[in-house]
């Protein structure tokens, strides 16, 4: 599939990946040394990744209780390229 722009193609991935049971968010973007601009984007769901444990203490000195995190580890993600013939 090909879309002309990358918000095109982003709110497709979301609305299939909706249509599936996933919120789909943007994650990490890769660009090219030559210019600046992005040649490939990653998306998420909105649960992947890992909670972050918080072990620092706080300013009195006591290591504040764990919050809530969205981060569950699912496992789905995608990457979208740009095609080098459209340059």
């Amino acid at each position: 599939m090909t879309w002309d722009t990358w918000e095109e193609a982003f709110e497709y991935i979301k609305s299939e990946g909706f249509r599936a049971g996933y919120i789909i968010v943007k994650g990490r973007t890769a660009k090219r040394d030559r210019d600046d601009q992005p040649h490939k984007r990653y998306f998420e769901c909105e649960y992947s990744g890992k909670k972050k444990p918080n072990k620092k203490p706080s300013q009195s000195g006591q290591v504040r209780p764990n919050t809530r995190s969205k981060k569950l580890n699912c496992p789905f993600h995608g990457l979208l390229f740009l095609n080098s013939d459209s340059l």
